[in-house]
């Protein structure tokens, strides 16, 4: 699967996540190991009317995490008009949302739009999985855990496919994060990196993971752990941007969707001494790979450089 890990600035180079074992150009190939039943997810309230880009200065956004604490979200105006600026440039191929844990609250930019994740899913894969072993009462065996290293830290796509099809497909994910709370995700069992995520949920389900509000301790250092460890090679945006001494938990996803133009993407949990935020970028119609790249370290660099002056 090295194709999958290295030659960051070919971009010819394909995420295989979106079909494994298959052309990423042919959508409709349906693996034997897939099933082809699609669950959806419904979508936050401001999808169904409307809002699509707009985030309104003192709407509320409710995590369940925190029980009656109520953070704020506005949009990316509020943090930096330049980075505002920049994103609208880009209409609505790209969706970011970040969090400032600190002052609990969120800048958003077509936050509730849904993108292809790619591998960004692997992270849901995996905490679909750990979830699904502790409910079993035990840890994961040598050759999960062996799955997981690879699946997260090298990307790689045979590792994921075999856990997807472990812990029962885009169902289970499903299933799991409407469990605890998180929205956004609608799973593609006929091509797994085809399954979409809103940038929203994508940041709700890594600040729970953040907060402990998911899993036993041990599993969630687990996660951290592998997150943190990234290959370098596959660290562009949340990873590449953060100030030296920082630590980032995180995971890329990038792949060539069916018309041959990109959509890449970034999100990760990022600390540096008492300041700690969570962020995701997702885009669309990249007409290349080191496009797509370009956009996300653009947007992290910004967001870095107003929360960790």
């Amino acid at each position: 699967m090295k194709q999958d890990t290295k030659h960051r600035n070919n971009s010819t180079r394909v995420d295989l996540a979106a079909t494994p074992y298959a052309p990423v150009q042919k959508r409709a190939f349906k693996p034997h190991f897939f099933r082809t039943t699609k669950v959806f997810v419904n979508l936050p309230l401001a999808v169904m009317v409307g809002i699509g880009s707009l985030s309104i200065s003192g709407i509320a956004h409710a995590n369940s995490s925190q029980g009656n604490t109520v953070n704020t979200s506005a949009s990316f105006n509020a943090l930096t008009p330049e980075l505002a600026s920049d994103l609208s440039s880009h209409g609505a191929n790209v969706g970011a949302v970040v969090y400032d844990i600190n002052n609990r609250q969120y800048y958003s930019y077509n936050g509730y739009n849904a993108y292809t994740m790619a591998s960004s899913i692997k992270v849901p894969i995996m905490l679909t999985f750990l979830h699904s072993i502790e409910q079993q009462g035990r840890e994961p065996n040598a050759n999960e855990l062996s799955l997981l290293t690879t699946m997260i830290e090298n990307s790689n796509n045979n590792s994921a496919t075999a856990l997807y099809n472990q812990i029962g497909y885009g169902t289970a994910i499903a299933k799991y994060l409407q469990s605890i709370g998180v929205t956004g995700f609608t799973p593609d069992d006929t091509a797994w990196g085809y399954s979409t995520m809103t940038p929203q949920g994508m940041v709700d389900l890594l600040t729970r993971l953040q907060n402990g509000s998911i899993l036993n301790a041990n599993h969630r250092t687990l996660a951290l752990n592998l997150m943190e460890h990234i290959e370098t090679d596959q660290r562009f945006g949340v990873g590449n941007t953060a100030p030296a001494g920082a630590s980032v938990a995180m995971k890329n996803g990038w792949v060539p969707e069916p018309d041959n133009l990109w959509a890449v993407n970034t999100s990760g949990i990022v600390n540096l001494g008492n300041q700690t935020y969570i962020v995701s970028v997702y885009t669309k119609e990249d007409p290349t790979l080191a496009a797509g790249q370009t956009i996300v370290e653009q947007v992290c660099q910004g967001i870095a450089a107003r929360l960790l002056a």
